[in-house]
């Protein structure tokens, strides 16, 4: 089974759930309404949907494909995993918080960044690459 086989299997399974879930609550409502007919709560039934089965109701995430290439780093980031150990070794006290501060002062104050971004270039032709190798192999069409 692909990637692509198991993300629309687990879509199917999220949507029947969903739907199962718009007809408990339906019918709870209708349930209610019996009850207590002095209550118009048919009249709600799409805020109480809204409010029970918001955009995040996907509980079941599909797994990510393994063999799937991973996005190229950008030249901020090629830039900051070089100078990051020996930030390190030179200031061992410093937060996280602090570290990501300094290593942003000095990409700013960086005059060659020529560099960085040739890499960052190479990385992302190297990925494309990868990635049209991948949906051949695959049989994805973009």
């Amino acid at each position: 089974m692909t990637s692509i086989d198991y993300y629309n299997s687990i879509k199917d399974i999220n949507d029947m759930i969903y739907e199962n879930s718009v007809r408990l609550i339906e019918k709870t409502l209708i349930e209610l309404s019996e009850r207590y007919p002095e209550i118009d709560v048919l009249e709600c039934v799409d805020e109480v949907k809204e409010k029970l089965l918001d955009d995040s109701f996907t509980k079941i995430k599909a797994k990510k494909d393994p063999n799937k290439p991973k996005r190229p780093l950008s030249g901020y980031t090629l830039f900051c995993n070089e100078i990051r150990d020996d930030l390190k070794k030179n200031n061992p006290d410093l937060s996280f918080g602090e570290m990501n501060k300094t290593l942003g002062q000095k990409w700013k104050e960086l005059d060659d960044k020529q560099k960085w971004i040739e890499m960052a270039q190479e990385e992302r032709m190297k990925y494309e690459e990868e990635i049209e190798e991948y949906n051949k192999q695959y049989g994805i069409v973009i």
